[in-house]
């Protein structure tokens, strides 16, 4: 089974939408563009009808052209506010991406070296980079897109029951099965969207630990059975995309039988009123286009809900890692007075696990000037006693001075600062 958010979506979505704060203006502008199209998609039926009653019934060859030009000039101006509302809408959330994966960035930026001891570095890159690209999604085939089509089943809806209830009704008799059926659609679609999700960051992990650690994996001769798992975990991934291929496969022909369903009782009911007076052929005409543009946009719903579900997901996934507050707690605010670069290590241990002491007891004074190696087996400590003395890790007792002054109390930056200065003040040979 996919994965399930453990938090409110109504909450995630809030939280994404405060990610918008610095682009109001784009949002308003894309909220005006989504109110004018639903407002303009309506009328070419209508144009349409009144033609076909009007001037073609009549032989009015002026009112013809009169028509047909005001529709050429709608479609031009319809054709501008899509075009502006399709890269607006894709801006905003390529801005969106930008900025969070910034945040993200330099939050993992200040975590602490254990905690990428126990957390795949590939599950990392996934969250940086694929689950934030599907947060875009939100904004460009996400919420603002549904709002836009929503609004316009709405227009759609109103302006069908005032040409003719009648013909509304008939038209709509698909409608129950047809949002069922979208439903349905819409939950399959999802879980296998959410199985997508977790076979990449899979593919992704094992590919970036097996690429590291290539040099090993030659070393013992294991390649071929690391290329054996590979396979089965690419074939995971494989199968999790036929699933929603499957899915889409069975829905658009089962919408497409729907819809021509519903035409065709429109038409079959509208012909046989048309022949006695009832129903006019320009309001036949225009019904037929009327229920083309209804039935388009709930053909698109299930996919953009399922955009929205996803980027939801993601979005969890991605804040979640944010409120990861394992930063190294900084509280030093003592700034040695000498910079001679004196060091004292004092009866210090250290362990990266509790059961599996690292540094036990170790002591030593490393004089300004001189130098001091460190010679031992492979696992002995050394990198210990550097990650120790840079407070990547912290020492579990004993103490460790620099220039006379605890490392806890030399605030972060001025501590690190001062190795790397060590560093750059050393000649190079």
């Amino acid at each position: 089974m996919g994965e399930k958010p453990s938090v409110d979506n109504a909450y995630l979505i809030r939280k994404t939408f405060n990610l918008l704060r610095e682009n109001r203006l784009v949002v308003f502008l894309i909220m005006v563009l989504v109110l004018a199209l639903a407002l303009i998609s309506p009328v070419r039926p209508m144009l349409i009808q009144n033609m076909v009653d009007g001037p073609m019934q009549q032989g009015d060859v002026h009112g013809l052209l009169k028509y047909t030009l005001w529709m050429i000039g709608l479609l031009m101006v319809e054709s501008l506010f899509r075009y502006y509302f399709t890269y607006q809408s894709a801006w905003l959330g390529q801005a969106v991406v930008r900025q969070l994966r910034q945040k993200l960035f330099h939050h993992l930026s200040t975590l602490r070296l254990s905690y990428y001891d126990r957390t795949p570095v590939g599950t990392l890159t996934t969250r940086t980079i694929s689950d934030i690209e599907s947060i875009a999604e939100v904004f460009s085939q996400g919420l603002l897109t549904i709002w836009g089509d929503l609004l316009q089943l709405l227009v759609l809806l109103a302006i069908m029951l005032y040409t003719d209830w009648r013909l509304t009704l008939i038209g709509l008799i698909v409608l129950p099965p047809l949002l069922w059926a979208t439903w349905l659609f819409k939950e399959k679609v999802r879980t296998s969207y959410q199985e997508v999700r977790r076979e990449v960051a899979r593919l992704n992990t094992y590919v970036q630990e097996h690429l590291t650690g290539m040099g090993i994996i030659q070393v013992f001769n294991r390649e071929k059975e690391r290329l054996k798992t590979f396979e089965s975990v690419n074939h995971e991934l494989q199968q999790a995309h036929l699933r929603g291929v499957l899915y889409y496969s069975v829905f658009f022909p089962v919408v497409e039988i729907l819809t021509a369903v519903s035409l065709g009782l429109v038409v079959s009911w509208g012909a046989l009123q048309a022949v006695g007076g009832g129903v006019s052929p320009g309001v036949l005409i225009a019904f037929i286009l009327y229920l083309n543009q209804f039935f388009r946009p709930i053909r698109l719903l299930a996919d953009k809900f399922n955009s929205l579900q996803m980027g939801v997901v993601a979005a969890e996934r991605v804040f979640k890692l944010m409120e990861v507050n394992e930063q190294e707690e900084d509280f030093g605010q003592t700034r040695p007075l000498s910079t001679d670069g004196s060091i004292v290590f004092q009866d210090v241990h250290f362990s990266y696990r509790p059961d599996l002491p690292v540094l036990k007891g170790v002591s030593f004074r490393l004089k300004p000037g001189k130098r001091v190696a460190l010679v031992g087996s492979t696992g002995s400590g050394k990198t210990s006693v550097v990650n120790v003395l840079g407070r990547f890790y912290a020492h579990s007792s004993g103490s460790v001075c620099v220039d006379g002054v605890s490392i806890e109390d030399i605030p972060l930056p001025e501590l690190r600062g001062r190795i790397y200065q060590r560093q750059d003040q050393e000649p190079r040979s």
